[in-house]
């Protein structure tokens, strides 16, 4: 017995996967006050702003002078510096990181600061810092 197995090829990215799979679901409403408070949060502490969104602005207009920015995986840099801000919030204020920043929210703030900046630092030709 033979079994011949045909192969297909298909142009599919991750993007369309996830697309294809989420069709279906019911999007979960995000906690836009959630959202807004940390971001707040976020801008306005020194010691964030210090630490971690300086070198990240600069490390962005570094891959934006050589060409090597890609905006697609910005907001997860951004993720880093928006958990430990949920962090420190949760741990001022009270509370869980999940219970008061779920994911979704938390990767919205990712995603508006990473749009927020560019654009900023694109308005100023490429120099914040």
């Amino acid at each position: 017995m033979t079994i011949h197995i045909k192969k297909y090829e298909h142009d599919f990215s991750l993007e369309k996967f996830q697309a294809m799979f989420n069709a279906g679901k019911p999007k979960k409403d995000l906690d836009e006050d959630a959202v807004y408070e940390l971001k707040l949060y976020i801008e306005n502490d020194e010691t964030l702003y210090n630490r971690q969104i300086v070198p990240i602005i600069k490390n962005i207009q570094k891959k934006m002078k050589s060409g090597k920015y890609d905006h697609k995986k910005a907001p997860k840099l951004w993720l880093y510096l928006v958990d430990n801000g949920a962090k420190k919030y949760v741990k001022e204020y009270g509370g869980t990181v999940r219970d008061i920043f779920p994911k979704a929210e938390r990767e919205q703030v990712a995603r508006e600061l990473a749009d927020e900046y560019r654009d900023e630092i694109k308005a100023q030709g490429g120099e914040m810092f």
